[in-house]
């Protein structure tokens, strides 16, 4: 018995495998940028939770004696959290970071830019920005 082909199926298989590895090596590439993506919109938050965490360390010394609260020392608080920054290795960090004093709260806004590889191009933006937030106070621990 021999096994018949029809005339219009030949090389389907061929063409469907191409088609698949095509769209793999597009998925992989696309979740290798969202993982670096990711990856690296994390390293800012730690960098701005450590700022805000190093201003918030900052209380004035003087309202402690005298009260026994626990007040932010502004210029200390903007000294430390840049501080914490700076001492970030490896980090791009675009523009100046944004250290924000209100009341008791200090809140940092630190800004990443992001080169794409597979993303870019597709569809060649440049970089991303990233944009993160943290916000910290003092309390007694």
């Amino acid at each position: 018995m021999t096994a018949r082909r029809r005339d219009g199926e030949h090389g389907f298989v061929t063409v469907w495998i191409l088609g698949l590895c095509v769209t793999m090596l597009v998925l992989g590439g696309i979740s290798i940028d969202l993982w670096r993506a990711f990856g690296e919109r994390r390293s800012l938050v730690a960098a701005a939770d450590s700022a805000a965490r190093a201003g918030a360390s900052g209380i004035d010394p003087d309202v402690r004696r005298s009260s026994g609260r626990l007040q932010i020392d502004p210029s200390l608080a903007d000294a430390r959290a840049r501080a914490s920054l700076r001492s970030v290795n490896g980090l791009e960090i675009t523009g100046t970071p944004d250290v924000t004093i209100a009341g008791n709260r200090v809140t940092v806004v630190v800004r990443g830019r992001f080169d794409l590889g597979f993303l870019d191009l597709l569809d060649p933006q440049g970089p991303v920005t990233i944009t993160v937030t943290a916000t910290a106070e003092p309390h007694e621990g």
